[in-house]
């Protein structure tokens, strides 16, 4: 019999620490929203908000059957790393607990769930914990086993079989053993090889359904609208911490769970640092902010940056070197089609940041004798102009990048300079940092942008800051 098995770890997260259920269900010991308990968050039919029972369901299907069989003996195991695949596939918020999927031959496989069943003190602590019936009745689990008893499990199915695929094979989970433990041990008495299936689950992952595309569109229109209240808000002599203080009130209040990562709020020079996260500084009056936020709701997240000045008002050079980052972002936006690759993007970015570079007089123009190199460029754009967004802010890395990206596929597009303090710099463009970023959807030749509500034109900027119940 060919038999293949799936494991996923999930590792300790914020996900874990979802609402308690209310005293009038306590017959359903479960640690997450149910639309029983929360109706103001899930609908009947939902197994996480936005995302229906039906959907996990064929997300396991789809996984198990792009996964080759063949009639040669084989063990595959993909351990998956990150907690949000682990979410992805079961949408169950447990902490330390794993996932295994064991396919048969007639293409149907058995859910299996390792978990560490915690008694009352555990309770009382941190809330009610969910219990294996309602992981069978609920989440659609076929066995429950105690976490304890996975490295045997795997062992016995290791020993059968001597090829098998891993994803990610050292990280240690509760009860301190790793699956690179297990293997040193059956190495000891015969031959096994290993193949990385990394790719499995992020091919998946990559193009999301109308259900995820939903979520996707109302975290980022959330962040959006709480990067709005902040960029009005925000005058000289406020702490670059108050800014993302702000962000994350609005954030919350409008219904998100936590932020996608820590705020960036750089001011001034501190623009110039790609992620600088100190947030300490005080806003100077002819300062530019670089704002680099973004927030989760359900699992899904929104990634948005703007550069604005604390004062309201852009002066003349940075005006200039704004402007022309802007008219490069929206070149690439509208490059976001089906079929082209995040490495055309990134290298149609050099191209255009570049020549923005030398009409500014910031770069020489290149020559015969000096040619212009993608190292001359790297100084003042050193990262990636787009990464894949979804479950994870920066989702499914390990893709190719020049990969054709599908509709449904969602991604951001960020292109930045950032003009060092040095002395073969114009004057007035030094410590200049300017990043913006907006969050698109591929649909054939016509990209959606979900953060697009955010004023990204300077005298839309200026108008936002200079409203009159501001002053």
């Amino acid at each position: 019999m060919i038999q293949n098995v799936f494991k996923f770890s999930n590792s300790f997260s914020l996900r874990n620490f979802v609402t308690s259920i209310k005293s009038a269900t306590q017959h359903l010991k479960i640690n997450q929203p149910r639309p029983e308990t929360h109706p103001h968050l899930i609908k009947k039919g939902e197994l996480t908000p936005g995302i229906t029972f039906d959907e996990y369901q064929q997300r396991r299907k789809k996984l198990m059957e792009n996964i080759p069989s063949d009639s040669n003996h084989q063990q595959k195991i993909l351990r998956f790393q990150q907690a949000s695949n682990f979410f992805y596939y079961t949408g169950i918020s447990t902490p330390d607990s794993i996932c295994t999927f064991e396919k048969e031959k007639n293409n149907k496989f058995k859910y299996s769930i390792f978990s560490e069943q915690k008694g009352k003190e555990y309770e009382l602590w941190w809330g009610k914990q969910t219990q294996k019936e309602d992981l069978k009745k609920i989440f659609g689990v076929d066995e429950i086993f105690q976490i304890e008893d996975f490295q045997n499990f795997l062992k016995k199915k290791l020993e059968k079989y001597n090829q098998f695929f891993v994803i990610s094979e050292d990280e240690h989970i509760s009860f301190r053993i790793t699956i690179s433990q297990i293997i040193t041990q059956i190495k000891k008495s015969q031959e096994v090889k290993l193949f990385n299936a990394v790719g499995f689950g992020e091919n998946q992952r990559k193009v999301k359904s109308k259900a995820e595309l939903e979520l996707l569109r109302k975290s980022a229109l959330i962040g959006s609208y709480a990067l709005k209240k902040v960029i009005s808000k925000t005058k000289p002599g406020m702490i670059e911490n108050q800014l993302a203080a702000e962000f994350e009130y609005h954030c919350k209040m409008q219904g998100a769970e936590f932020l996608s990562f820590p705020c960036i709020v750089a001011s001034g020079i501190n623009g110039t640092i790609i992620h600088y996260l100190h947030n300490n500084q005080v806003l100077e009056e002819n300062d530019l902010i670089l704002m680099d936020c973004g927030c989760e709701l359900y699992g899904y997240s929104s990634d948005i940056s703007r550069t604005f000045p604390a004062n309201g008002k852009f002066t003349n050079a940075q005006k200039k070197l704004y402007d022309s980052v802007l008219k490069e972002q929206e070149n690439l936006i509208q490059m976001c089609q089906t079929g082209v690759t995040i490495e055309n993007l990134h290298l149609e970015a050099e191209r255009g940041l570049a020549r923005a570079l030398i009409n500014l007089g910031i770069l020489k123009p290149p020559s015969l004798q000096v040619p212009l190199s993608r190292d001359l460029v790297h100084r003042f754009f050193p990262h990636s102009v787009s990464h894949l967004l979804g479950v994870d802010v920066h989702d499914c890395e390990n893709l190719p990048k020049n990969q054709p990206l599908q509709n449904g596929t969602v991604l951001t597009i960020e292109p930045g300079l950032y003009i060092p303090n040095d002395p073969d710099i114009p004057l007035e463009f030094r410590g200049l940092g300017i990043r913006i970023e907006d969050d698109v959807v591929i649909h054939g030749d016509s990209p959606e942008v979900l953060t697009d509500s955010v004023p990204k034109k300077t005298q839309e900027i200026e108008s936002l800051m200079n409203k009159e119940e501001k002053k």
